[in-house]
């Protein structure tokens, strides 16, 4: 189970990071997607 923790956790995040992000209306903005893909990596 420890193994597994920082994982979930990581997804659980990132999911909610562009999910805000999608609800804010940010993704219309250049460069959003990989701005988030490195900050959730």
């Amino acid at each position: 189970m420890l193994f597994w923790a920082p994982f979930l956790a990581g997804i659980g995040l990132g999911g909610v990071t562009v999910a805000l992000i999608a609800i804010g209306g940010v993704m219309r903005q250049r460069g959003t997607w990989a701005t988030t893909m490195v900050a959730i990596a």
